[in-house]
């Protein structure tokens, strides 16, 4: 494999909703440049990229995959991405250290919430954009319906068609190329071949070939000027005028073909060498910095997946930003300040690869042997500056994990730490609060994509329950409790006798031990005895087994006895006299309030408005996004649990949200009851 320069590159990401044929278009480019000698299928389960067991059973991309081909001497790395919600992280991912996306869309589907979703990240990220719609040969395609809605729905790039199909559905046989004004039908490969422009579809070409001149001169100053002096523009004027358009964001051409077909691929491929930049045109920022792609520059690397084989250990995919890796290099990995040696360099089409001597500047590959490294992280020299982040989503779902068979605790933790370094969009923490290990996920099907693996991977199997919600007690008036500690077995006894007023505190502030004893009724000595009984008794709780919070306790009286008061006894008594205070009081139960951030599509605001009031929540404002609407919220955390998948229910899947802790809360009464009696039905 020869070594290609930056300008000799273009990273592309495979992007758009469940089911559009991204893996098949993935495939299909394989073909068509000779990477493969065969069509490889998905549904057959023989795909070279979706071949983890998980997508084989679920015939759908889990996990992005890696590739690359060469076409007109121009390496296309591209990334194959999921396109359901759950793995939305690795679409994004894709996005970031990739120069342009394919967008595709389905001809007999149209524009579908993954359509929207992958689109607007692309927006986000500053990602160039083409649109393939795809399978022009189904029942019910609707190439102009398609191309109405993907110029009104998806925004932030005016979509221009640079081809117009010939015939749809069943029909559907070849296109018009709008630059060069040619036509071409395709063989029984997908191999176009020319012929000549069909008469009724003349009118429309010119219409379309016009409004596209029109589009691209719009992108260049002298290209407007050329246009308005002459009318037209010459195809080289043309492509250059696109590109220019593409490369800023404001042009997506518009492509067609039917990728189980492998048909429309080469256009494409065209349309990639053509219209999206290579790396040597996208400098990164680091630090504040613009880094560019020079090969003779300091390495500069981001590992951005990881996947690990029985029988290889870890494989990292790496993107190059500048220099050039090679097996055998020493590098510092500043994200986590340790040394790295690169092991083996490879070219990799999913679970194929292809040992190489090393990857330049603006290049993709796999290396092997990192030993202090995860996805993330930056590699580079000594001293060099860390990339910025990779804007993974943070997980929705939570819930309550254990071992289904005792003993193996150990097991579930050191499995789940590994899928954690394969997959960082979930998280896993034990919170001693409500004493349960906590697994949090993007929504059900990663949950159980994730079991399956812990299951076949390492051999452990887990029960899943609802998280125990972390309340609190206090009270909410001030109360003195009398308690004395007295025990008498023979010889020496034990006594201790204090008053305590226990009085509220301002909500968040903790615990304040106020010593308020004179005319040594209890010894100094015995005083912080009776400081750490209350502490103590406060984390167990008085009624129902949650922490007491927000207190003053103020030991102002008490008595003790020559022989028989030890620190012991005072600490039995200061923790007595916690607990029957406040019962005596009547607790408060506090509940955890979160604050909600809600991305909503217009229509669905007044139902999901009403769905946040019966979660017993509050609305705090929202503002006018696009389509969108941005609800501010708050709700109890109560009211929370998989309110990620309910949200997609309720908006079809267009949706998003945000929650983090915002404050405690006083509990209704009526719920606190209930709280409590289950608490103490538990403990007895």
């Amino acid at each position: 494999m020869k070594t290609y320069g930056p300008k000799e590159i273009r990273n592309i990401a495979l992007i758009g909703h469940q089911s559009s044929g991204k893996t098949t278009l993935a495939q299909a480019i394989l073909f068509a440049t000779g990477a493969l000698n065969r069509l490889e299928r998905v549904d057959e389960g023989n795909s070279c990229l979706d071949w983890d067991q998980d997508e084989i059973d679920r015939k759908m991309t889990v996990n992005a995959s890696v590739g690359w081909a060469e076409w007109r001497k121009q390496k296309v790395n591209f990334v194959d991405t999921p396109g359901y919600d759950d793995f939305a992280g690795e679409m994004v991912t894709a996005l970031r250290i990739t120069e342009g996306a394919v967008m595709l869309v389905r001809a007999d589907g149209g524009v579908e919430v993954g359509t929207e979703k992958a689109w607007d990240a692309a927006v986000e990220l500053d990602c160039p954009r083409l649109i393939f719609i795809n399978r022009m040969d189904r029942e019910h395609a609707d190439y102009a319906g398609v191309v109405a809605q993907v110029q009104e729905r998806l925004k932030g790039a005016s979509a221009v068609p640079i081809q117009v199909p010939i015939g749809q559905g069943e029909g559907f046989r070849g296109y018009v190329d709008l630059i060069r004004m040619k036509a071409y039908a395709f063989d029984d490969k997908g191999v176009p071949e020319e012929i000549d422009v069909p008469g009724d579809l003349q009118s429309e070409v010119d219409e379309l070939r016009g409004q596209l001149v029109e589009g691209a001169a719009e992108a260049r100053e002298d290209l407007m000027e050329k246009y308005f002096a002459a009318g037209t523009l010459t195809n080289e004027e043309l492509i250059k005028g696109l590109s220019e358009g593409v490369r800023a964001g404001a042009l997506a051409p518009v492509l067609v073909g039917d990728a189980y077909g492998a048909r429309g691929v080469h256009s494409l491929l065209d349309a990639v060498v053509d219209f999206l930049p290579s790396p040597d045109r996208r400098a990164v920022s680091v630090d504040g910095d613009e880094v560019a792609a020079d090969p003779d520059g300091k390495p500069l690397a981001l590992v951005f997946k990881n996947v690990s084989e029985p029988n290889l250990g870890d494989l990292y995919f790496l993107r190059i930003y500048a220099g050039s890796l090679a097996q055998g290099a020493d590098l510092q990995n500043v994200t986590t300040d340790s040394g790295e040696r690169l092991g083996q360099v490879y070219a990799a089409t999913g679970k194929n690869r292809e040992e190489v001597p090393g990857l330049g500047a603006g290049d993709i590959g796999m290396v092997m042997k990192l030993k202090n490294s995860r996805v993330g992280d930056t590699l580079t020299v000594k001293g060099g500056a860390a990339l910025p982040e990779l804007p993974l989503p943070k997980p929705t779902i939570d819930v309550a994990i254990h071992a289904s068979t005792k003993g193996d605790d150990e097991k579930v933790s050191t499995g789940l730490s590994r899928l954690s370094r394969e997959d960082p969009t979930f998280q896993v923490r034990f919170d001693p609060e409500v004493r349960q290990t906590i697994l949090s996920v993007q929504g059900d099907t990663h949950l159980d994509v994730i079991l399956n693996r812990l299951k076949r991977k390492y051999k452990v199997e887990v029960e899943i329950e609802k998280p125990r919600i972390p309340y609190k007690e206090t009270i909410a008036k001030l109360i003195d409790t009398h308690y004395r500690h007295k025990k008498q077995t023979g010889g020496r006894g034990q006594f201790g006798e204090v008053y305590i007023k226990f009085e509220p505190l301002p909500r968040g502030e903790g615990f304040e031990f106020v010593d308020a004893i004179t005319g040594g009724v209890i010894p100094g000595k015995f005083i912080p005895a009776v400081e750490k009984g209350v502490r103590e008794a406060m984390t167990d709780g008085a009624v129902s087994g949650f922490p007491v919070v927000d207190i003053r306790a103020t030991l102002h009286f008490g008595s003790f006895h020559n022989v028989d008061s030890d620190e012991h006894s005072f600490k039995l008594a200061g923790a007595m006299a916690l607990k029957e205070g406040i019962r005596s009081a009547g607790p408060v139960m506090l509940e955890p309030i979160y604050n909600l951030t809600i991305k909503v599509p217009d229509e669905n605001l007044g139902d999901i408005m009403g769905d946040i009031s019966g979660r017993r929540g509050k609305i705090q404002g929202q503002e006018k996004i696009g389509r969108y609407q941005m609800l501010r919220a708050s709700a109890p955390l109560a009211e929370l649990h998989k309110y990620g998948t309910v949200l997609r229910s309720m908006s079809g899947g267009r949706a998003t949200f945000s929650m983090e802790f915002s404050h405690y809360e006083e509990l209704p009464n009526d719920l606190a009851q209930k709280v409590i009696t289950a608490a103490q039905a538990k403990d007895d």
